[in-house]
């Protein structure tokens, strides 16, 4: 009889969003300096939509260790949101970004890795309806950044800009 390895659901989702991460950063990391900072909208900003596929994912690992987050925490300025204007000057660079990315990389593998696995099936009560469980609302989170991301991707395209293939 063959000898099968399981694999925890914890390990499927700390891959999953390092895949997402992964992606994120190689498209950070290939957009030209002139085109990170600017858009037709504040939603075609490629900085404004990178950080705001990242901002959850430091929101929920935060959250869940007891700790705060604030959109306007990092940078002074709600770069991870649309609704307000950031000034140029204020947007963070692709290095920033690129940092940002590997330090809630970290924050997630502790985030998802420190969850029982009983706790994750626990019915959670959500006003929208959007997830019924702890680990719906960890793939609502995942399926955001995933949106976002092809959104950021649309407009590369959009720009003539090459970006990265959904592995």
């Amino acid at each position: 009889m063959a000898h099968h390895e399981t694999v925890t659901v914890n390990e499927v989702l700390i891959f999953q969003f390092g895949a997402v991460l992964d992606q994120l950063r190689e498209t950070v990391e290939r957009i030209p300096a002139d085109e990170w900072v600017r858009g037709d909208s504040r939603r075609q900003t490629p900085v404004r939509q990178a950080v705001h596929i990242v901002g959850p994912f430091e929101a929920y690992a935060k959250r869940s260790a007891g700790g705060q987050f604030r959109w306007s925490d990092r940078w002074g300025h709600k770069v991870g949101t649309f609704a307000r204007k950031v000034p140029v000057e204020a947007l963070p660079d692709r290095r920033a970004v690129i940092e940002y990315i590997e330090e809630v990389r970290a924050l997630v593998a502790d985030w998802l890795g420190g969850i029982p696995p009983e706790r994750l099936c626990r019915r959670r009560r959500v006003a929208n309806g959007r997830f019924q469980s702890n680990l719906g609302r960890i793939l609502y989170v995942l399926r955001h950044a995933v949106l976002h991301l092809g959104y950021l991707n649309e407009e590369l395209h959009r720009r003539g800009i090459a970006y990265t293939e959904f592995r």
